[in-house]
């Protein structure tokens, strides 16, 4: 039974070394915006009322009432959240609550995003005392990420959410359903956004990611569109790939499915957590971080350490937003018979 105890503490401990290693040499950011806050974790799930075959998951912060809230959709299949843990997790350190319900990949446009927008409102409902919609955030990635314009349009437009701040962050958009120009026109003034998009991301044409920032009626002061880059370090034998799976990690050593690395730390946490508490706080020095149109602090990703000791690339961060490949690069172009804006 020793014996057994023994090799099982091993193989424990070889998991956290061996996904220690793979997370890169790059350390979590440990202190200010992009670094974990003090709060654990509670989860709790319910079937969604418009396909109870598909479940809304909810994670709070342990003792919180009344928090501000990320509505997230998530990519195409990840119907399970282990795909996204480790954002999840940082987020809700944070203080904030995130809502992420899980959709069909066998239904239509449409219908996913009802059943994306009805877990939305059911999370609201059912935890109103821990949500506070009247300080929200709607954040996707992949499909997701094309859904977010119109669940945004839903939430803050119709439903008259985000009244004390809001936001949109999605993230490599694939197409985008369901919303109008005269309804991305429609946002009020006050409602912020990133835009961001990733360099190497052979799957979603940077098109469908132009189009939103530039038809969307959020003025430039209150956006920024954001390029991540690639990078790597032979002293390290590492390397940072901003492709379609970026914002896509685990912290969980023994399903070590995607890594989290620099990418995460300063490429995506740190900005949402600016914005977050530029939006929902109103912190001035927040907005260099998130909406500094290019301040060298905004689009900074930390450095290899020694013996490399050289600064990772930066992001490109503007209002001015051009692709950075050709149509042909990508798997879903913004030419497609399938995009309903073009």
């Amino acid at each position: 039974m020793k014996t057994m105890a023994k090799l099982c503490l091993l193989l424990a401990l070889f998991a956290v070394s061996l996904h220690a290693e793979k997370a890169g040499p790059i350390a979590p950011i440990d202190s200010g915006y992009g670094a974990d806050g003090e709060h654990k974790m509670i989860r709790a799930s319910f079937n969604n009322p418009v396909d109870t075959n598909y479940k809304v998951y909810v994670f709070r912060p342990k003792g919180l009432k009344n928090r501000p809230t990320i509505f997230f959709a998530h990519g195409f299949g990840a119907i399970e959240p282990k795909y996204y843990m480790s954002l999840i997790g940082h987020i809700v350190s944070r203080g904030y609550v995130v809502v992420y319900p899980s959709y069909p990949a066998l239904t239509t446009g449409g219908d996913r995003y009802d059943i994306i927008f009805a877990g939305f409102e059911e999370a609201a409902q059912r935890f109103s005392k821990r949500i506070d919609t009247t300080r929200v955030g709607f954040m996707g990635h992949s499909y997701g990420g094309g859904a977010t314009p119109a669940m945004a349009y839903r939430g803050i437009v119709e439903n008259g959410w985000g009244a004390n701040g809001a936001f949109l962050f999605p993230m490599a958009p694939w197409y985008s359903f369901d919303i109008t120009n005269a309804e991305l026109q429609s946002f009020p003034s006050g409602v912020l956004m990133i835009m961001q998009v990733y360099d190497e991301d052979g799957t979603c044409d940077q098109r469908m990611a132009i189009d939103i920032f530039n038809s969307i009626s959020i003025p430039d002061k209150n956006k920024d569109y954001f390029i991540l880059y690639s990078d790597s370090s032979a002293a390290h034998d590492y390397v940072l790939a901003a492709d379609h799976l970026a914002p896509c990690a685990s912290a969980d050593p023994l399903q070590p499915l995607f890594i989290e690395d620099g990418l995460d730390y300063y490429g995506i946490w740190r900005p949402l957590d600016a914005l977050c508490a530029y939006a929902w706080e109103g912190k001035k020095t927040a907005r260099k971080y998130a909406l500094g149109n290019g301040r060298a602090l905004q689009r900074y990703m930390g450095k290899w350490p020694a013996p490399d000791g050289s600064r990772v690339k930066r992001k490109w961060v503007g209002d001015n937003p051009q692709p950075t490949q050709e149509q042909s690069y990508y798997s879903w172009r913004w030419d497609s018979f399938l995009n309903p804006r073009n």
